[in-house]
């Protein structure tokens, strides 16, 4: 009886070991975010599904405006607690249909299922702005930084995830030419008119 009950809690504790390693595998270690290849790897799914039910798709790329001075005048400490901040903003200013991931660093990733128009992707990507605007609190400091985004919408599956996604930080960049807490629109086929 003795080795029945010591067997079983060991499976027991394998069991609950492999379910760490695979959300450790998944996750975000400091935002508990998706991490990068979750993000493809969903990404991929979503794209399946644009290809048997249509509709539209969007990726956000979505880039911290002034985060490293924060850390070499605050430390990495206070940055920490600025990203994990910036983790549950995120969640709560997408659709709670939508995915968020940590692509690293101060970049993260938003998956848009279902639009009904590209000016989806760029409302939801305006609430991104806005809400990473509001100046954070970390320990009675006051702290300030602003969001650029690249955002691409596809009405088509696309060939690859990740070619998508570069689409989108090619678009960031664009978005960052522009000056702090702006966006930029791409398109990752035709048939999807600009706003």
């Amino acid at each position: 009886l003795h080795d029945v009950s010591f067997w079983a809690d060991i499976r027991s504790e394998l069991a609950r070991s492999n379910r760490e390693l695979t959300r450790l595998a998944r996750h975000d270690h400091l935002t508990g975010l998706f991490n990068r290849p979750m993000f493809l790897d969903t990404l991929d799914l979503a794209n399946s599904r644009l290809a048997r039910l249509g509709g539209r798709l969007g990726v956000l790329y979505v880039d911290l405006d002034g985060f490293k001075p924060v850390n070499d005048r605050y430390g990495h400490h206070t940055g920490d607690r600025v990203l994990i901040e910036v983790a549950g903003r995120l969640r709560r200013a997408v659709r709670t249909s939508d995915v968020v991931a940590r692509l690293g660093g101060d970049e993260f990733g938003a998956i848009l299922e279902n639009l009904r128009a590209p000016e989806d992707a760029l409302r939801i990507a305006r609430h991104i702005v806005e809400t990473i605007a509001v100046p954070f609190d970390v320990d009675g400091t006051q702290i300030s930084i602003s969001a650029s985004i690249g955002a691409v919408v596809a009405g088509h599956k696309q060939p690859d995830a990740s070619a998508m996604v570069g689409q989108a930080d090619r678009m960031m960049y664009e978005a960052k030419r522009r000056g702090p807490g702006q966006i930029a629109l791409g398109h990752a086929d035709p048939d999807v008119e600009s706003p």
